[in-house]
């Protein structure tokens, strides 16, 4: 951890970036480590000071949620790429010197100080005069806490600064939670935000990656005359990097006036970038966190909770999955003979011709070890069924490269399936069918190596 002698104003107005009233650095727990004398005289008592305190302990008891949840989104960011693209936006009421409340923007950042491992928060401190902006900021905070679709959180953000001075109109072109690209025009005129032009300003921002601001004259012909019906006549572009690594989201402000046109750049470079990247930033962990915990971290395929969690699913609906259950054949024998890293390049291969090998509507999941499962979502066709079950172990038949301390080695695995159908006029529980699809395997397997062996359930019937 920095130490409070460490610091001076010099190096921490270097790492805020943004000249501010009070400048303050906080550690992971909110204990106030340096403050400059503007911090001091605005916040600390008289005789006293604030180094030492919470930096919680500030916060009007009403702002107190919006506090914690901006605080563990900070936990939850990667401290990489949010030192070098990110900043907490925030409004609160704090208490000052005297006790009194006043209202306060915050613009945080991470800064690793002497000790790159453990990076400080730096915070600077502006007082504002809006109580429109603080219930704006509230919202959009209370929506990327609660993981709210990206769609509400953009078109607050985009509502918050349409007619905010100096902003006239504010747009955000993103990736949708569903993959979709989308355009939240707020009022602005879809030619001044979704056309496809390379020379437009947003589409060379997120070209490019740098913020662009164009005046009216340097605008393509065909949108001044747009641009003027709509009152504007300065456009700044902004990109915002995707965590994903999708194509990056793009903010749009258009001004009346050309003499506004840096503050506009200013403006939606410390309102509306940091709160956007914060949400994508918060998407993306929740992703990792839902990937983490549906997903099989070694192939990628589905686990085996998820798996079942979706059997319930169509059970609950009706419905009535095929199950195939896959068991390699000489699986322990390339692991006792080339070691277990060679044995997980065999499992990642047969994830890949597993997916390669069955369609676009099919589930398939690893349940755990060298067993696998693949769920036909489109009934109980017995003839689908056998031909998809062929074509894995034609899949799976094929030599697999391994990387060993030997040099690259070619291994063979096969696999024997077994196959639950549910019988006509009926369905059967998720545990009925995995636990069918698991007999008819073993006999298939007693059979020889690569079969596939079927078993057709009765409506209601437990197997035994």
């Amino acid at each position: 951890m920095v130490e409070a002698t460490e610091l001076d104003d010099a190096a921490i107005v270097r790492a805020t970036s943004v000249l501010a009233t009070a400048v303050l650095v906080m550690d992971d727990a909110t204990r106030i480590l340096w403050a400059n004398r503007s911090a001091e005289s605005t916040f600390a008592p008289p005789g006293g000071t604030v180094v030492g305190t919470s930096a919680i302990d500030y916060v009007h008891p009403d702002d107190l949620g919006l506090a914690v949840a901006a605080t563990e989104l900070l936990a939850s960011i990667d401290p990489d790429r949010f030192e070098q693209e990110g900043t907490i936006p925030a409004v609160y009421r704090l208490r000052t010197g005297d006790g009194s409340y006043g209202t306060f923007e915050i613009d945080g950042r991470l800064a690793r100080g002497l000790n790159p491992a453990d990076p400080d928060a730096v915070l600077t401190v502006t007082a504002v005069n809006n109580a429109s902006r603080l219930e704006s900021v509230t919202t959009i905070i209370g929506h990327i806490a609660a993981g709210d679709p990206s769609a509400r959180t953009v078109a607050t953000l985009v509502a918050a600064n349409t007619s905010e001075q100096p902003v006239r109109l504010a747009a955000v072109t993103w990736t949708d939670d569903d993959g979709a690209r989308r355009t939240e025009l707020g009022l602005v005129p879809g030619e001044l935000a979704e056309s496809d032009h390379p020379d437009d300003p947003w589409n060379r921002a997120a070209a490019t990656g740098e913020p662009i601001l164009v005046r009216f004259d340097d605008l393509r012909p065909e949108l001044r005359p747009v641009a003027e019906g709509a009152g504007v006549a300065v456009c700044v572009a902004v990109a915002v990097p995707d965590p994903g690594g999708g194509d990056p989201a793009c903010i749009i402000g258009w001004a009346p006036t050309e003499h506004t046109a840096s503050t506009v750049l200013v403006r939606v470079q410390r309102s509306m970038v940091p709160l956007l990247t914060l949400a994508l930033e918060r998407r993306h962990h929740l992703r990792r966190l839902t990937q983490a915990a549906t997903r099989d971290a070694l192939t990628g395929l589905h686990n085996r909770r998820e798996l079942l969690d979706r059997l319930a699913a169509m059970h609950e609906a009706g419905e009535c999955p095929t199950l195939l259950f896959c068991d390699l054949d000489g699986f322990k024998e390339v692991n006792d003979t080339y070691g277990h890293a060679a044995g997980d390049q065999v499992l990642a291969a047969v994830a890949d011709r597993l997916v390669a090998a069955t369609r676009g509507t099919d589930v398939t999941a690893r349940l755990g070890g060298d067993e696998f499962a693949v769920v036909l979502t489109d009934g109980g066709d017995p003839e689908v069924a056998t031909t998809l079950a062929d074509r894995v172990l034609s899949a799976l038949a094929e030599p697999i490269g391994c990387r060993t301390d030997g040099g690259v080695v070619e291994v063979r695995v096969g696999a024997s399936i077994g196959i639950a159908i549910p019988g006509p006029g009926g369905t059967v529980t998720p545990k009925e069918l995995l636990v069918a699809a698991d007999a008819a395997m073993y006999q298939a397997k007693r059979a020889g190596t690569n079969r596939h062996h079927i078993v057709e359930l009765a409506a209601d019937a437990t197997p035994a």
